[in-house]
């Protein structure tokens, strides 16, 4: 189905003078009025309820762990990247009920490193083979999106033309001259990204077919991608080189809301980073600017729970926006990344977000004065110590300059040489 073939009549606003009054809720607010006060309090007391109000209402049911896994490493080569790296390919395998699935893992490592590396891990979605220069890897063994179409559910099948075309957006060869290892798995063979996947997803190993099949599901695609990111952890703390505990968890577009739902959910992630995540993600909700609620599930309703469904158009009735989910991460290193020139995303309502969420941080003694409301930093220049953020001139991507960002932020956790 081509877009153009179905047309989206829903409001689509760009202009800043039409966005509507609102009332933006606090995460410190609990529902019999009360504010929350010190670290212990949200810790104990508030967090698991924010977090139940999204599992419940917009991304839905994460499963468990599985009951067995292994990790089968297919390759290794010693002097990757012209001896920069060691290079592994890894085979995540996932056992549950008597299913079995599988989904494989592409490792890189510093090769002049005298202890653990810390990693940065993010889903792609076109292969792995996709993302980086190097021709031996194996190519992702299911369809893959095809993000250079215009239809609506557009996948391709992973082959030859597409090895290397994501090489740039990954920055490989930056992350691992800077000391940091770096890791990536396909979202294909976790969810494929079609309204289609779930009898053939990683729900197969929780829930009988008959129940995939149906339709308004408690459960969606964002989630299998973020149980996948969290596998793909399990694996990691079991490999020679990595430092797991210092593993931060990345992603871009609809991978940026993934990698904050998924760091949201598993505490282990000791830093996210969102890029460009738009509705979903960083941005408000309740700004009805560019993406909107309604507009996200006019075309990708099965990313979320059906009952997300109940706020299409009525985004003053959530009982939370992202300023919400952002606080999840509190007091783990945060980075939200913007583009200027990305108004699909709302720059202007991820920054809002951000800074609404710094008071999560302010009570575990962050200052983060650098995040003002009324205004939104100058372009290209990286702000914030506990939180990051930046604003970048250009269009929705993953560029060097949003790379130099993320690595000079996690120096000043990690002190990596």
């Amino acid at each position: 189905m081509k877009i153009s073939d179905r047309p989206y009549h829903g409001v689509y606003n760009t202009k800043e003078d039409h966005v509507p009054p609102f009332d933006l809720p606090s995460p410190l607010r609990i529902p019999d009025g009360k504010t929350i006060q010190t670290p212990f309090e949200w810790m104990n007391f508030r967090r698991d309820a924010v977090l139940r109000l999204f599992l419940e209402e917009m991304y839905g049911w994460m499963p468990p762990r599985p009951e067995r896994m292994h990790f089968e490493r297919l390759s290794e080569n010693p002097a990757a990247f012209d001896g920069l790296a060691v290079r592994r390919e890894i085979r995540i395998h996932c056992e549950n009920n008597g299913k079995h699935k599988a989904f494989d893992l592409l490792l890189y490592l510093p090769k002049n490193r005298k202890t653990p590396a810390p990693v940065f891990l993010g889903l792609n979605g076109r292969g792995n083979h996709a993302a980086t220069p190097e021709k031996e890897i194996r190519i992702t063994r299911e369809p893959v999106v095809n993000w250079s179409t215009h239809e609506v559910f557009a996948t391709e099948p992973p082959d030859e033309s597409t090895r290397g075309v994501q090489s740039d957006f990954w920055g490989f060869r930056e992350i691992l001259e800077r000391g940091y290892a770096a890791a990536t798995l396909c979202i294909s063979e976790i969810f494929y990204d079609s309204p289609e996947a779930f009898p053939s997803s990683i729900y197969r190993l929780f829930l009988p077919e008959d129940e995939l099949r149906k339709p308004g599901h408690d459960f969606g695609a964002i989630g299998a991608w973020a149980w996948g990111l969290s596998r793909a952890l399990d694996c990691l703390e079991h490999e020679t080189g990595i430092d797991a505990k210092k593993a931060a968890v990345h992603g871009h577009s609809r991978l940026g809301k993934t990698a904050l739902w998924a760091g949201a959910c598993d505490p282990r992630f000791a830093m996210v980073i969102s890029n460009e995540s738009g509705c979903g993600g960083a941005a408000l909700s309740r700004r009805i600017f560019g993406e909107t609620i309604d507009f996200l599930l006019f075309w990708r309703d099965y990313w979320f729970s059906a009952a997300f469904k109940r706020y299409r158009n009525r985004e003053n009735t959530l009982p939370f926006d992202q300023n919400f989910l952002l606080a999840l991460i509190a007091p783990r290193p945060l980075y939200v990344a913007s583009a200027a020139g990305d108004l699909h995303s709302d720059p202007k309502g991820e920054y809002l977000s951000i800074a609404s969420a710094a008071e999560v941080y302010r009570l575990f003694g962050a200052e983060c004065r650098e995040f003002h409301p009324d205004s939104l930093p100058p372009r290209d220049i990286s702000i914030g110590r506990e939180i990051g953020y930046h604003i970048r001139s250009g269009e929705h991507d993953v560029t060097p300059e949003d790379w130099k960002f993320y690595l000079d932020f996690a120096d000043r956790y990690w002190n990596v040489k």
